[in-house]
């Protein structure tokens, strides 16, 4: 009896704590954002890189030329990538001796255009425990630069740096320490310059840049470089999906977030567009083809594009809506 007695105290002071508690209100997203128009001028020569923060709506602009090389910039990162944009290409030797006169070979190699790092030019310079291979690469920027040609050797990587040495083909050399910007996801060098350039903005005030890259046919036989132009996303802040089937006004959050997302860089890509060869003689924009685009702060955003063009028919304007879902 008295143990009953203790239960019901119990079971009578749970039930009246449990009274007083506050009810818990459950998250709920918030509303879509409004639709948004945005269009911006790669040049006619394609000659300027623009950069999009999907929330904020800021652009920012740089002039693609300004830089050949690119060190990716976090603290255990050791790779290199070339800008395709500018035709700069690699070639890898088999000489440690920076000393040796070097001539211009005929094969050449260029970075993946999907961002895996393990695929790019330089391929893996450095070894596993972070020593360099000592190898000595050929670097063509391109034949609108005089020298065109330039060899170089990576000496070390740390946390904070990168060591190379730089110089002519037939050059002795000079050797540079360059400091990894950890805001960045890369770091920028200009080889003619032989210095760092600020390029790319912080990593995360920007989703999306719409640039001149180079892309790869790897089907084909020989494999083919081929430049184009269309849009890569910021792999260490967004993911990205596409489809064809569900149309723009119906593409809600329960359905972008039954998309499969990837970081492939390219996914958005340039194929958006095609051009009308039997015609307008014009390029034309896909527009069943949406993009969905998840950001570092767990928003979905939709796109798509919807022209090439400016209202005075000048190319390399894309013109695109998105909106948060």
């Amino acid at each position: 009896m008295k143990n009953s007695k203790h239960i019901f105290v119990i079971t009578l002071l749970s039930t009246l704590f449990a009274a007083c508690e506050k009810e818990e209100k459950l998250w709920t997203l918030p509303a879509p954002g409004s639709e948004k128009i945005t269009s911006f001028s790669m040049g006619e020569t394609y000659e300027n890189t623009t950069y999009l923060h999907l929330s904020t709506g800021n652009i920012s602009q740089r002039y693609l030329q300004l830089w050949d090389i690119a060190f990716a910039s976090d603290s255990n990162a050791q790779h290199i990538i070339i800008n395709g944009g500018k035709e700069v290409q690699v070639h890898a030797t088999t000489d440690t001796d920076f000393s040796k006169n070097q001539t211009a070979p005929d094969e050449w190699t260029w970075d993946n255009p999907n961002g895996n790092l393990d695929s790019t030019a330089f391929g893996n310079c450095f070894n596993s425990n972070r020593t360099s291979k000592q190898l000595i690469y050929i670097v063509d920027i391109g034949k609108q630069n005089n020298p065109r040609y330039h060899k170089i050797q990576m000496l070390a990587v740390t946390d904070s740096s990168y060591s190379f040495k730089l110089g002519g083909l037939n050059a002795v050399g000079s050797t540079f320490t360059i400091r990894k910007d950890h805001q960045k996801n890369y770091t920028y060098f200009n080889l003619d310059l032989k210095e760092v350039v600020d390029y790319e903005p912080n990593s995360t005030e920007w989703d999306l840049v719409f640039t001149r890259y180079r892309y790869v046919y790897y089907n084909m036989t020989p494999i083919t470089p081929y430049q184009v132009n269309g849009a890569l996303i910021n792999t260490k802040q967004v993911t990205v999906a596409q489809t064809t089937t569900i149309p723009f006004e119906e593409l809600d959050i329960i359905k972008a977030q039954q998309l499969i997302l990837t970081k492939k860089q390219d996914e958005i890509g340039y194929d958006w567009k095609y051009f009308d060869l039997n015609g307008s003689g014009k390029y034309l924009v896909n527009m069943n083809k949406i993009f969905v685009v998840k950001t570092a702060d767990g928003y979905y955003y939709k796109i798509r594009f919807l022209d090439f063009y400016d209202d005075k028919g000048a190319k390399g304007v894309p013109k695109m809506a998105y909106q948060r879902l």
